[in-house]
């Protein structure tokens, strides 16, 4: 189980993000990161939409329990080498708030400081944070709490997973979460969990729990007998419908 009530505390008071225009500000839980939040079990996966601030709001919390809890490994792997560095550079931020908001007082002291791994003298934590295939995990490794990224994008995801969970002790954390690509590895976990045939939780988050996916109604907008069938099924608002129909065509989806 995860304590919402530390996480959701320790990451608002500690940590600064920077939102899509650019601007850095305290880190306020949205309203689909704080219900995830309050759900998570601890063997987890989440299906999600895109830019919804899930894999910064794993961040923050296993860079929470590396600031507080003596000997965890936290362990993230991302699907490319882009994206490890640009969640590398995520947590690095987090650790900068941290000085910032405490001004320069010690909360932690980095003995070890690469493009993948960090370590807290202070309480002797590990954060590594690699690519999908670049390193392996497994006998003799131990991962305390694992965050896998965007999991439907991996080569090889069952060989990987299978190495990576024997690296997981009865008791650690299993974060694995990806937006849909298709028929593949992930979409039959998804389903495997759904069925109860794993011992994880399914967590799917629709876009519209996103509220910044929404546009004010032009002038002669007219919803179509399935665009009216989806707003009253899901309970949508007239602005969402206009953000869906501008991403369809945007996308080109028939």
């Amino acid at each position: 189980m995860i304590d919402y009530e530390f996480a959701k505390k320790g990451i608002e008071k500690l940590f600064f993000v920077t939102d899509k225009n650019g601007k850095t500000m305290p880190f306020k839980l949205n309203g689909t990161q704080d219900r995830l939040l309050k759900e998570l079990r601890g063997e987890d996966i989440v299906l999600k939409s895109r830019q919804q601030g899930i894999s910064t709001l794993y961040l923050a919390y296993m860079t929470l329990l590396f600031l507080t809890t003596p000997n965890i490994k936290c362990v993230v792997i991302a699907h490319e080498a882009g994206v490890t560095q640009r969640l590398f550079d995520r947590v690095k931020g987090f650790l900068d708030s941290v000085k910032h908001n405490y001004q320069g007082q010690a909360h932690y002291e980095l003995k070890y400081n690469s493009r993948r791994e960090l370590v807290n003298v202070k309480n002797n934590a590990t954060f590594y944070i690699g690519t999908a295939g670049q390193r392996s995990f497994g006998h003799g490794d131990t991962i305390n709490v694992l965050h896998i990224s965007e999991f439907s994008r991996y080569p090889n995801p069952e060989t990987m997973l299978s190495g990576l969970l024997q690296a997981v002790p009865k008791g650690g954390q299993t974060f694995i979460e990806s937006t849909a690509n298709g028929y593949n590895y992930f979409y039959r976990l998804w389903e495997n969990t759904k069925n109860g045939k794993t011992s994880y939780t399914n967590h799917f988050l629709p876009w519209f729990e996103t509220i910044e996916y929404a546009l004010p109604i032009p002038s002669g907008f007219e919803l179509t007998e399935e665009e009216l069938e989806i707003l009253n099924k899901y309970h949508l608002s007239r602005e969402q419908m206009v953000w869906r129909r501008w991403k369809i065509e945007q996308l080109e989806i028939e």
